[in-house]
């Protein structure tokens, strides 16, 4: 029989790690799930409070840094209704937002007119330094995930804290001496924080929580983890929209996110433990001298190619190195290309709300602000409610209805008291060894299926919720159709985090290449969102004659995302 550091060490080449290799560590040096949901649940309040004020941040500064061209007309009564100029808001990822389509109401007193140089820095600095950001997030989400495999989690995490910091004081900066083109003096931190920041810290937060939860509770802790910041995210706009009147300097809100983004640096460097440690981190192979030359002549093009490269992992890799025969394994692309087709699915979904919340828009304007905003404050704490009790029981119920424990009788040779209670034989590991000798098949603990399967059917319940909300969202009710849609797309956050969670089990080594996965997830979704404006701005026109189709499609790529589960099968 194996010793345990052999036991062990075979566990780490295997990717299933955790906490058990940190139990002769004192309690507050082990990585744990208590260490990083605080964290997450803060960044995500103060991203809220931040964002309350961002759009007054960039109005003042746009119009103190244009002198005003003309007079205000008296019928505004000092209170102006700034528009986004139309070339910027075709083409505007941040104004699919409900609270910032269309007009955006002020209830400052701003000494710039609604028109001229003043309103296109404006309109630059809400649309385009938001297009900029994201798009760099989409490009390098997959590589920073490669990164976290390598460096490890935290690295990753402060490097994002620290992009964030400089973005925070670019704004500072730019608002207080308030140089010419302010909007063109953003860019440097819009740019910084895209290629180091922002998004890049998903996929390690996703590997820190994998690497600290079992595999039977994972997607239970990732949607308790996306609950928690989803209602501390609604917080952070309660407060802000609350404190947010004329007599609140608006740049504080920015002082209280450079200083959490300064402290939360020094957190994940000093303070909080690394879940991935260095002796099971993936390391880089050498290469030979010749081929290391020639790197350095490609080194251009490998620098372009590196983003790209972590998309690798899902390419269907062959199920048998020995037998070739046994096909590859779709698996994983299947999962993946399940999520983005349900993500299209709510985002076609949120076009239906969006439209809906627009026509039953109160008759006086002057409350549009206050209105959307109650809004977005029912979708986040709905949100949060699904992903902290709609999801635990649903992941719970499967695991009681469709799932049971039972102890597989093993057949091998040999003695009775080879067939041990509650372990589990590697017949892998056995296979190396002499197939003459008489020594014990080699053995690891028994441990849970890697999702119990439960994850698998958890998933298709939601997307069968999803779609019969989405069709009861069809009926002419009002109330009915809003809740509806609002329940049905915090559904679909959970259904992403259990494919999320099954997915890992057709990663060759696990969690050895969890960020590089969960990079890749996150780039693929935030691709969705760019494709839903594209679409919902060459349709806007048919949006508002008959907004139910996009429920429809809704509620096809539902179906279709079902019937893509059921070619999924188990690993063996």
């Amino acid at each position: 029989m194996e010793s345990e550091s052999a036991i062990a060490d075979e566990a780490v080449h295997r990717g299933d790690h955790g906490l058990a290799l940190s139990h002769g560590t004192l309690p507050l040096r082990r990585p744990s799930i208590l260490w990083v949901i605080p964290l997450f649940a803060v960044s995500s309040f103060v991203t809220a409070i931040r964002a309350s004020s961002l759009n007054d941040v960039y109005m003042r500064v746009g119009c103190l840094a244009f002198p005003p061209e003309v007079d205000f007309p008296t019928s505004y009564d000092n209170h102006t209704m700034f528009e986004v100029p139309p070339k910027l808001l075709s083409w505007s990822i941040f104004a699919s937002s409900p609270v910032t389509a269309g007009a955006l109401q002020v209830e400052r007193d701003y000494p710039c007119s609604p028109f001229g140089d003043a309103m296109y820095a404006i309109g630059f600095m809400q649309v385009t330094l938001y297009t900029i950001t994201l798009l760099l997030n989409i490009a390098m989400c997959a590589w920073w995930g490669q990164r976290a495999d390598v460096w490890g989690r935290t690295v990753v995490l402060a490097i994002s804290s620290a992009a964030a910091t400089t973005n925070d004081i670019n704004l500072v900066l730019v608002s207080h001496f308030l140089p010419r083109k302010p909007h063109l003096w953003l860019l440097p931190g819009a740019i910084f924080q895209g290629l180091f920041g922002g998004t890049a810290s998903y996929p390690a937060m996703m590997g820190y929580l994998g690497d600290t939860s079992s595999p039977r509770h994972r997607s239970i802790v990732f949607s308790v983890n996306g609950g928690i910041m989803a209602a501390s995210y609604g917080l952070g706009t309660l407060l802000g929209s609350w404190t947010n009147s004329p007599s609140t300097p608006v740049i504080g809100f920015t002082y209280i996110s450079l200083a959490w983004n300064a402290i939360a640096m020094m957190l994940w460097i000093f303070v909080v433990p690394d879940s991935f440690p260095p002796e099971i981190r993936v390391t880089t192979e050498q290469q030979p001298p010749d081929r290391r030359r020639r790197s350095y002549l490609m080194l251009p093009l490998d620098v372009l190619l590196a983003p790209i490269r972590p998309f690798s992992i899902l390419i269907p890799r062959v199920k048998d190195d020995v037998q070739g025969s046994r096909g590859r394994e779709w698996s994983l692309l299947l999962l993946a290309g399940v999520a983005v087709v349900v993500s299209l699915g709510s985002d076609a979904a949120r076009m239906f709300l969006w439209s809906f919340r627009w026509s039953h828009v109160p008759p006086d304007r002057a409350d549009l602000t206050t209105y959307f905003t109650v809004r977005e404050l029912i979708d986040l704490f709905t949100k949060a409610a699904f992903l902290l009790f709609g999801v635990l029981g649903i992941v719970m119920f499967c695991r009681t209805r469709f799932f049971k424990y039972q102890t597989m009788p093993v057949a091998l040779p040999g003695q009775e008291e080879q067939l041990l209670p509650g372990q589990v034989y590697n017949l892998e590991a056995q296979s190396e060894h002499d197939v003459g000798t008489s020594a014990t098949p080699a053995l690891r603990p028994a441990d849970d299926p890697p999702t119990s399967w439960t994850d698998f059917s958890a998933a298709r319940i939601m997307i069968l919720g999803c779609a019969v909300l989405f069709a009861a969202a069809l009926l002419p009710v009002p109330l009915l159709q809003e809740a509806g849609t609002v329940l049905g797309i915090s559904m679909d956050y959970g259904v992403n985090f259990c494919l999320q969670a099954l997915a890992l089990t057709f990663v060759p080594g696990k969690m050895n290449h969890a960020g590089k996965l969960f990079g890749v997830w996150n780039a693929l979704l935030q691709t969705t969102w760019i494709w839903a404006d594209i679409f919902r701005d060459m349709l806007n026109e048919y949006v508002w004659r008959s907004s139910r189709v996009f429920l429809a499609v809704a509620i096809a790529t539902l179906g279709l995302s079902y019937l893509a589960l059921m070619l999924v099968r188990k690993r063996v």
